[in-house]
């Protein structure tokens, strides 16, 4: 046997820890499989080998072969039919390694047209299975051109490098498929439409995709290594010190205005997150140019105000005129021109009261404060509240109850505007209760400086799923047999009480009716903020 080393243990593990030094350089799949390859081809003193690396099915995914010291890659297509035939179709199937002193005479040689004898003839061959976390991986096997060149301390020692090449190729798999990933989601961020940028957990950016640059009009340069609180103003009370929030919220989303070199401030939409999986603590901002819509909203809520003030011009015309005109009216007018004339008074009031409610929700969706908040006598403010909802429930028969728990003198509010939700909770009461039913109206103190708000129907109820949503604008609950409206009146109520600095809320069982409960200070408040 012509061998270009003796086998001994000293030699086997001098060889083992050369091939362990050149394997430890090899990251990428295609230098370990030549490392792997031209090493053993090497230590074994033969020509030809081909090292065929397979997925979790054992179909070839890539290989590599030499022969005569020229190496080739990317031969995964032709071992596709071999690894179904052959001694490694063998090895395969029986997860064991395969020792071969004459090709010739064994079944589980596949041959070739080079086998015959008038040309290169009978071989000596080995094949090993390379197998890592009880995986297999791939599939090693060295040829000698001449039978019998073989020693079993050889196959040994090639089963030992199986041993290291396993997790060699396994690693190099890995790393691949992480490179693999780390391309796609490279090009997946330049090509992402929304303006992303990469900051560490200082606030500085680390990179940004070609959308970004092209939002803040910024070159890398200007805007690598610079911080993202110099582009804005971040909300510490969303993200948190050091941005501990992130830790436990997937997505932290807030508005803020871009400060921008060459023009006005840009007003965008930021959602921030924690990279996954990310050991370095990498943060993600998308950012989201909203300026359209913030010109749209701008527009929206100016041409509402000019319809709105449009229309209550000529309403308060008609409201004062009605009043001038039923002053002149003579006293024996006919009883059903008056109850007609009295309809047509309530009805324009009430378009007045919601043009009024209307122009409110714009103003207090503006975060505006309230600015004639002032001492008003509670029993006056009831009274006038329940006069203008009396002839609706004494026209549908219902019985009405006014209850003062406790003796409450002033409250420090907006009168027309607490006026409006007491009109539209008990409004809303005459209309969900039944005709000939129930509706009640509490008064108690809530506190020192509080006074809580009760109104009461008996009518189909709210169901349980829908308490939270009824009081968002354009809301409607599907009551059963119930009336229908446009969703701004509780919308209404809610936003004018939470601008007082008070809270609202409603129970209800979903069987026999509701309660609205609202609460309302007696003093003057610090600072009438709108909170909705």
């Amino acid at each position: 046997m012509n061998s270009a080393v003796n086998f001994n243990s000293a030699e086997t593990l001098r060889l083992l820890y050369e091939l362990s030094a050149q394997l430890a350089t090899a990251i990428d799949l295609q230098t370990t499989l030549e490392q792997v390859i031209t090493l053993t081809v090497r230590f074994l003193n033969t020509e030809r080998g081909s090292l065929v690396v397979l997925d979790e099915n054992n179909q070839p995914i890539d290989a590599a072969m030499i022969n005569n010291g020229k190496m080739q890659f990317n031969n995964a297509a032709q071992f596709a039919a071999i690894v179904k035939h052959g001694l490694i179709a063998w090895v395969i199937e029986h997860r064991q390694a395969a020792f071969l002193n004459d090709t010739s005479v064994d079944p589980r040689w596949l041959k070739r047209m080079d086998d015959q004898p008038d040309q290169t003839g009978a071989k000596s061959a080995m094949c090993i299975p390379l197998e890592a976390r009880d995986q297999l991986v791939g599939i090693l096997t060295i040829v000698h051109p001449t039978p019998n060149q073989f020693s079993l301390e050889q196959f040994e020692f090639l089963k030992a490098v199986a041993d290291q090449a396993g997790i060699a190729v396994h690693n190099a798999l890995l790393f691949d498929s992480l490179e693999t990933m780390h391309r796609q989601y490279f090009e997946l961020f330049q090509d992402s439409i929304a303006a992303i940028l990469i900051t560490n957990r200082d606030g500085i950016i680390l990179q940004a995709n070609r959308s970004a640059y092209q939002m803040l009009a910024k070159n890398d340069s200007a805007l690598a290594g610079s911080s993202i609180f110099d582009l804005h103003q971040a909300p510490y009370q969303l993200l948190g010190e050091n941005f501990e929030r992130l830790l436990t919220e997937d997505i932290v989303t807030y508005e803020s205005l871009i400060s921008m070199e060459n023009s006005d401030d840009l007003p965008v939409k930021m959602f921030v997150r924690m990279m996954p999986r990310d050991l370095e603590g990498r943060i993600q901002w998308i950012i989201e140019d909203i300026s359209e819509s913030k010109q749209l909203e701008t527009m929206r809520h100016d041409l509402l105000s000019m319809v709105y003030h449009d229309i209550r011009s000529p309403l308060s015309n008609v409201i004062s005129s009605l009043e001038l005109l039923k002053m002149m009216m003579p006293e024996d007018l006919d009883p059903n021109v008056d109850d007609v004339f009295s309809v047509i008074s309530r009805s324009a009031n009430r378009i007045q009261r919601l043009v009024s409610n209307l122009l409110d929700i714009d103003r207090l969706e503006m975060r505006q404060e309230i600015m004639d908040a002032q001492a008003v006598d509670i029993n006056t403010l009831i009274e006038t509240a329940i006069s203008d909802v009396q002839p609706i429930m004494e026209s549908r028969n219902q019985d009405f109850s006014l209850e003062m728990v406790d003796p409450v003198s002033e409250l420090w509010v907006d009168e027309d505007m607490i006026r409006r939700v007491m009109i539209n909770l008990l409004e809303n009461a005459s209309k969900y209760s039944p005709v000939g039913g129930k509706v009640s109206f509490r008064i108690e103190k809530d506190g020192e400086k509080s006074i809580l708000f009760t109104v009461e129907d008996n009518g189909p109820g709210i169901p349980p799923d829908k308490l939270d949503m009824i009081f968002e604008k354009f809301t409607r609950v599907n009551y059963r047999k119930g009336p229908k409206g446009i969703g701004l009146g509780l919308a209404f109520c809610k936003m004018a009480v939470n601008a007082h600095g008070g809270r609202i809320w409603v129970k209800s069982d979903n069987e026999s009716g509701a309660k609205f409960h609202f609460t309302l200070p007696t003093e003057a408040h610090e600072s009438f903020q709108v909170a909705i």
